[in-house]
């Protein structure tokens, strides 16, 4: 499958792909640390991870593997089996999710998958917030998105990867907690950061996108939303709608 691949900053690569076209790209983030690899997010299965590794083992590093999963949507962690035997870190509420949804998920997305996808979850877990000090990488609870949503912070290259809390051209809801959401894209803003990597929608991106999301929040919340031209905002507007009505009733 195509995959494009991005430098940003001195050691982050982001690859992208097109599988999901609602969807497009889709993003995995790979950070070059000190003693080993991070990848983060690990998209729908070993197909795609094996693209990722191969760059990685033949141009890059050697480096033992940590893989990061930001939430437990399945186009986030399906890739996981590829990386079995490597440390795999979620926050908690995501490997209970995973290991609730994940083998009804290969049924209900079975279009998605690439290669021969086994669940597997997350093997360490944290609460609010795992710190590799001497890699300069740190995983912080996030909830957004959704409610166990988590972020990844490259403090060197000054990296936000942010799963789906932040996209382009706006958010998508899975959860009626507006407040919680908000309070998370201005902690955002509040971290020392040159790029976003987001887990969908564009590559790389600023603060920009962040406060944007943010603005479209703050107006849904208020209820003055102003449409786009995008031919993607109108139907994540709608599901978003759709989500705060289900549980407004």
């Amino acid at each position: 499958m195509a995959v494009k691949i991005t430098r940003v900053g001195n050691r982050c690569i982001v690859f992208s792909f097109d599988d999901i076209a609602d969807a497009s790209p889709s993003n995995v983030l790979v950070i070059l640390g000190n003693k080993h690899v991070f990848v983060c997010d690990t998209f729908l299965g070993p197909g795609p991870m094996a693209q990722v590794a191969d760059e990685i083992r033949k141009n890059h590093s050697n480096n033992p593997w940590i893989v990061f999963n930001s939430h437990a949507d399945w186009d986030h962690h399906w890739g996981n089996c590829y990386f079995k035997n490597a440390t795999i870190v979620s926050q908690e509420s995501t490997r209970k999710a995973i290991e609730a949804t994940g083998e009804r998920d290969l049924v209900t997305y079975k279009e998605f998958l690439r290669g021969d996808v086994k669940i597997v979850a997350p093997n360490e877990v944290f609460l609010g917030q795992l710190r590799f000090p001497n890699e300069g990488i740190e995983f912080v609870h996030t909830p957004g998105h959704t409610l166990d949503s988590s972020s990844c912070i490259d403090l060197v290259d000054k990296v936000l990867y942010t799963g789906d809390n932040v996209e382009l051209p706006i958010p998508y809801l899975t959860t009626p907690d507006l407040d919680t959401y908000i309070e998370t894209l201005n902690d955002y803003l509040g971290l020392d950061i040159e790029h976003v990597v987001p887990g969908h929608g564009t590559i790389v991106a600023s603060k920009r996108l962040i406060s944007e999301n943010l603005d479209y929040l703050n107006a849904l919340k208020k209820g003055n939303v102003n449409a786009s031209d995008s031919p993607r905002w109108r139907p994540i507007h709608e599901q978003n709608t759709r989500v705060l009505a289900l549980y407004r009733h």
